[in-house]
């Protein structure tokens, strides 16, 4: 830091540390969790916390790392096998396809339909009338027939019993 203002960025990831020197700005950013932690360790964040325990403050932000409410989804992320008929996939929605094509009708004609999601927004966390109108009811049932633990690539036999119900 030079008079109170971020110059550069040392890695620790391996020998020798390397410096990296900013022309403008410096942007951290190491996800919702360790963001937080990673500017008060720099010095900048609530004055209170880094006090508690002997830092001096360079930069004094009250609410730094209290917005949660701004990072309120978890991805989920798996591989899952002989599901493909449940569409579209996020990728499908990015591209030029019939999927898309399909989607974009549907949002045009009556406002329905899977672009109306955010793009990140796991399927699993919407209605399946939203994602197919027109197929939320056989989807539905087909969901409620198949075996969980088969749909995970590596799923082993040995699985706890209570595994499928908690799915």
């Amino acid at each position: 830091m030079k008079e109170q203002a971020v110059t550069g960025v040392e890695l620790y990831s391996e020998d020798p540390l390397a410096s990296v020197k900013a022309n403008k700005e410096v942007l951290m950013a190491v996800g919702t969790l360790h963001t937080p932690q990673i500017l008060q360790l720099s010095k900048i964040g609530p004055k209170k916390l880094p006090k508690s325990v002997g830092i001096k403050t360079h930069v004094g932000r009250a609410g730094m790392g209290q917005d949660f409410q701004d990072h309120n989804n978890i991805t989920t992320s798996m591989t899952i096998k002989e599901l493909k008929q449940i569409n579209p996939y996020p990728n499908d929605m990015a591209h030029e396809t019939a999927s898309k094509d399909s989607a974009d009708q549907s949002r045009a004609t009556d406002r329905t339909g899977p672009s109306l999601l955010h793009r990140v927004t796991s399927p699993s966390s919407c209605p399946l009338r939203t994602i197919s109108p027109e197929r939320h009811l056989e989807l539905a049932a087909e969901l409620k027939t198949q075996e969980r633990v088969s749909c995970l690539v590596d799923a082993k036999t040995s699985a706890p019993a209570s595994f499928p119900i908690r799915l």
